[in-house]
């Protein structure tokens, strides 16, 4: 019942060991499979070489922050979002998709707040055109449903980028708000959920953040008609 999953990174394997055999899962998964698989890719050279892989389906990620940007992807936001037209060219040239992932999009760990007007206005830039989604991060899960409603409320208006495009909601637990934050988005209009089996993941690059949400624990808040017994059984087994 899930219908899509994120699978890898492009992320320097030294800088990032434990996504350091993306490729060789995506070469080891059939075309019907990576049909519903995303990569996550910060760079048009990550496109090119996931996709000569096989990959179709990209993840184009950068920070709002300029100080996250710079742990995370070693560059300023205004360079990652120049790049971005020449990302979804060679996506486009696969005939695959490619979302606009913004991280950092309510906090970041080395300055603090993020105004939603920076996001909005990636969200708006003509250079992030071509994106099939926008998805919000809250990296470093210190966002409050609150802050996730308005977030994506103003996604929608002229104020905000005025987006059409499907809205995803990328979330972490750090504070235990990661279902709740989760079921603000969709009140807001997410159309997708970002979860990770148990909790796992994190990011290296923001101190203090922990895991993703629990898939388990979206799934059992939400009870999506496919979700029976033996279905959420099955996925705790795989974590």
């Amino acid at each position: 019942g899930v219908p899509a999953l994120e699978i890898g990174s492009m992320a320097r394997p030294a800088l990032v060991p434990p996504l350091a055999a993306t490729l060789d899962v995506v070469t080891a998964l059939t075309p019907q499979e990576l049909d519903k698989c995303w990569i996550w890719v910060a760079t048009p050279r990550h496109v090119e070489k996931a996709a000569a892989a096989g990959a179709r389906n990209f993840q184009y990620c950068f920070s709002a922050s300029d100080s996250h940007n710079k742990a995370n992807i070693g560059r300023d936001t205004e360079p990652s979002v120049d790049a971005m037209p020449d990302a979804v060219r060679l996506a486009r040239e696969e005939g695959g998709s490619i979302q606009l992932c913004i991280a950092t999009s309510f906090t970041c760990p080395f300055e603090g707040l993020v105004d939603p007007e920076r996001v909005w206005a990636i969200a708006a830039d003509p250079r992030t055109d071509g994106a099939t989604d926008v998805v919000v991060c809250d990296t470093i899960g210190q966002a409050i449903p609150t802050q996730v409603r308005d977030l994506i409320t103003g996604l929608r208006t002229p104020e905000g980028a005025n987006t059409q495009r499907r809205i995803v909601f990328h979330g972490h637990d750090t504070w235990g708000l990661g279902v709740a934050n989760s079921l603000a988005a969709i009140d807001a209009g997410a159309t997708m959920i970002d979860g990770s089996l148990g909790g796992l993941g994190g990011c290296p690059f923001a101190p203090g953040a922990s895991g993703n949400t629990s898939s388990e624990d979206l799934l059992f808040a939400l009870r999506p008609d496919w979700l029976t017994p033996n279905a959420l059984a099955a996925l705790v087994l795989l974590s």
